[in-house]
Order: C-alpha cells, then sequence, then structure tokens
C-alpha cells in the first residue's frame, strides 16, 4: 500500500555532488625535530705546554711542565697534571715568584702567580710518589701537554 506524500526509503548512499568541497581532516601535527644546541667550546688559551720527566728514583720522580705564552698579552694560567692513584709530594716554579697548588687524589692543579708575559716561558717542577712516570692527562688552561723525551 502506498501512502500519499510519503516516498518509499532509499538504502543505497548517497552519490557525491560534483560541487561538493571535502572536508579533510587537519594534517597530523608534526613537531620539527629539535637540534641539540652546541656551544662551541672556547678555545684553548694561547699556551705552548712540554711534559717531561726530569729525574726517577726508588718510589718517585721529578717532573716538569715548560709553559710558553705564545700570545701577544701577558696571561695567567693554570696546569692540571692528573696521576690516578698517585700523591703529589710538592710543586715549585723555577726563578720566578710562586703560585698555588693544591695535590689531592693524585692530580696537581697550579695557578700562576703573576701572569706570565707573552712570548716568556716558566718551568713547573713536581715531585710525585707511587705513580707512573706517564701522566693520565696534563694541560695548561685547557690546552693539552706535549710529551718530550724521557728522565734526562
Amino acid at each position: 500500500m502506498v501512502v500519499p506524500g510519503l516516498s518509499p526509503r532509499r538504502t543505497d548512499p548517497p552519490s557525491p555532488t560534483p560541487n561538493a568541497t571535502r572536508t579533510a581532516s587537519p594534517p597530523p601535527t608534526t613537531v620539527p625535530p629539535v637540534k641539540p644546541s652546541r656551544t662551541p667550546a672556547p678555545p684553548p688559551a694561547p699556551f705552548d705546554a712540554r711534559y717531561q720527566v726530569l729525574h726517577m728514583f726508588q718510589g718517585g720522580f721529578i717532573a716538569e711542565v715548560l709553559i710558553r705564552n705564545t700570545s701577544r698579552g701577558d696571561l695567567g694560567w693554570v696546569a692540571r697534571v692528573e696521576y690516578p692513584g698517585g700523591r703529589v709530594v710538592t710543586a715549585w716554579l723555577e726563578g720566578v715568584p710562586q703560585g698555588t697548588f693544591t695535590g689531592r687524589d693524585g692530580t696537581l692543579t697550579y695557578r700562576s702567580g703573576p701572569k706570565l708575559a707573552a712570548g716568556s716561558s716558566v718551568y713547573l717542577r713536581f715531585h710525585i710518589e707511587s705513580a707512573g712516570a706517564r701522566p693520565a692527562s696534563c694541560s695548561v688552561s685547557g690546552r693539552a701537554c706535549h710529551r718530550t723525551s724521557g728522565p734526562r
């Protein structure tokens, strides 16, 4: 039976109209990768440092670091020499006013007294016991020491 004014139900999906705009889903949210900010390390101070053992004896040795200021200005400096398991007995500068040093857990840290004049050099000498003659590290104001020949 057909009732006037009513039409049968449609069961197929409606076909798209040519002018219909499709609502696109928003693009996926992407976060650009974050590059770690790399602050460049400051350049090492303008020093040339040369390490060598001067004298070896039973249980210890005397070594030195020749420190040369290669800049055009007078500069203070800090030397650090590490001997894991060793013992720093003493440290001194040859022929110039002394700075200050600490020797803890086999690490010698020496801070210059007066600034080292441009183009000048100074010898930092030290007595170490209960350690090998080759330090684990040696640097002067951030610049690694070069190793020179053995005991004289």
